[in-house]
C-alpha cells in the first residue's frame, strides 16, 4: 500500500515539474519573441532616423548655398533613398504666404472671396496675432478662411520687419515670455529701424541685443518665399500687391519671365531682383519673394513606422558662408496610426 502510495506521489511530482517546466518555456520564447520585436523595431526605426540624417546632410552639403530649387542634389538622394522597403519625400512648407508674419496691410489688400471666410477676416486676423501670438497650426486659422486654403497659406516662417506688421510681431514677442509693452517696443524699434535704414541678419541680431539674443533665430530680413517652390498663385497674388502706395510697373510681364525662369534654370537673388520690374519705393517684393526654403517637411516610411520631421533653416546661416539646420519637431509613429 505504502509502495503504491509513494508511487503515486511521484507521478503527481513529476507532473507539477512537467507543468511548470512546460510553462517556464512557454514564458522564454514569448520573452524571446518580444526581444526579437523590439529589436526589429528599434532597427527599422534607427534606419528611417539614418535617412533622415543622409537627406539633412544633403541639405547642409548643397553647393549652391544661396539657391534651392529642385535641381539641387539632395533632391537625388530623395530618389535614391525612396524603394520597394522606404517611401521618402521632401516639401517646401514655407513657400507659401505667412499668416502669422504678413502685416494686416499686406493681408487686407487680398481678394477676399477667395482667401477669408468673410470681410473682416483680415482684421479679426490681426488682432488674434496681437492678442494671443502667433497660430501654431493652420488649422487653428480654419475660422478665418476660405475653403482650399492648405496651399495658399502657412505657418511656418521668419518675421521679415520689412512686411510684418507692429502688432503682430509684439504679439509673438509677448507670446516668447516679453511683457505686452516690451514686445510692443521692440517691435516698434525694429521695423522702424529696417523701413528708415537697409538691414542685414547680423544688424537685425545687433538691435534685438544680447538679452534677446535667442530671437534671432526667429527673425530674418530675406525673402521668405522660395520662389521655386511657391504655387503659381501665392507669387501671382504677391505681385498684385501695392507696394510704396502703388502696384508694380508690368508686374504680368515679370510674373511671366519669372515663371518661365524657374521653369528652366535656377534662379539667383540677383536675377530675381533683375526679373521683378520695380520702382525704388518697391522693393517690399524681394521681402516676400527670395531664392531658399526655410523650412522644410521630410518624411520616411516603411510598412510598419512612419517618420516625419519639420527641419528648419536658420537665419544666422551666412554669416560664414555656411548652412545651418535645425530639426524643430520630429514624429516617429506605427504606420498604422
Amino acid at each position: 500500500m505504502r509502495s503504491g502510495y509513494a508511487t503515486l506521489f511521484s507521478l503527481l511530482i513529476l507532473g507539477v515539474i512537467t507543468v511548470l517546466s512546460s510553462g517556464l518555456v512557454n514564458a522564454s520564447i514569448s520573452l524571446n519573441k518580444q526581444i526579437e520585436k523590439q529589436n526589429a523595431e528599434e532597427k527599422a526605426q534607427a534606419e528611417l532616423l539614418n535617412i533622415m540624417d543622409k537627406v539633412l546632410e544633403a541639405l547642409v552639403n548643397d553647393e549652391t548655398p544661396n539657391t534651392d530649387s529642385s535641381s539641387d542634389e539632395v533632391w537625388s538622394v530623395v530618389k535614391s533613398l525612396s524603394n520597394s522597403t522606404y517611401e521618402v519625400s521632401l516639401k517646401d512648407i514655407s513657400s507659401a504666404v505667412n499668416i502669422n508674419t504678413i502685416s494686416k496691410k499686406y493681408l487686407s489688400q487680398m481678394e477676399m472671396a477667395s482667401r477669408f471666410s468673410s470681410v473682416t477676416s483680415a482684421e479679426n486676423i490681426s488682432t488674434f496675432l496681437a492678442d494671443k501670438g502667433p497660430f501654431a497650426q493652420l488649422d487653428d486659422a480654419s475660422d478665418f478662411l476660405a475653403s482650399g486654403y492648405e496651399d495658399f497659406f502657412t505657418v511656418y516662417g521668419y518675421w521679415n520687419p520689412y512686411i510684418c506688421g507692429e502688432a503682430e510681431l509684439a504679439g509673438m514677442l509677448h507670446s516668447r515670455g516679453m511683457t505686452m509693452e516690451e514686445g510692443r517696443a521692440l517691435s516698434s524699434v525694429l521695423i522702424r529701424s529696417c523701413q528708415n535704414e537697409k538691414k542685414d541678419n547680423a544688424q537685425l541680431r545687433a538691435l534685438l541685443g544680447e538679452d534677446n539674443r535667442q530671437l534671432g533665430a526667429l527673425v530674418s530680413t530675406e525673402g521668405i518665399i522660395n520662389v521655386h517652390f511657391a504655387e503659381e498663385e501665392v507669387i501671382r497674388t504677391l505681385m498684385n500687391l501695392r507696394y510704396g502706395g502703388k502696384r508694380l510697373p508690368d508686374r504680368t510681364q515679370s510674373l511671366h519671365k519669372l515663371l518661365t525662369a524657374r521653369l528652366s534654370r535656377s534662379v539667383s537673388s540677383e536675377e530675381l531682383a533683375e526679373l521683378i520690374k520695380r520702382e525704388k519705393e518697391q522693393d517690399d517684393i524681394l521681402k516676400f519673394l527670395g531664392c531658399r526654403t526655410w523650412f522644410w517637411q521630410l518624411e520616411a516610411a516603411s510598412k510598419e513606422w512612419h517618420l516625419k520631421a519639420i527641419v528648419a533653416l536658420l537665419p544666422q546661416h551666412n554669416d560664414d558662408g555656411g548652412k545651418y539646420y535645425q530639426v524643430i519637431s520630429r514624429q516617429l509613429t506605427a504606420a498604422d496610426k
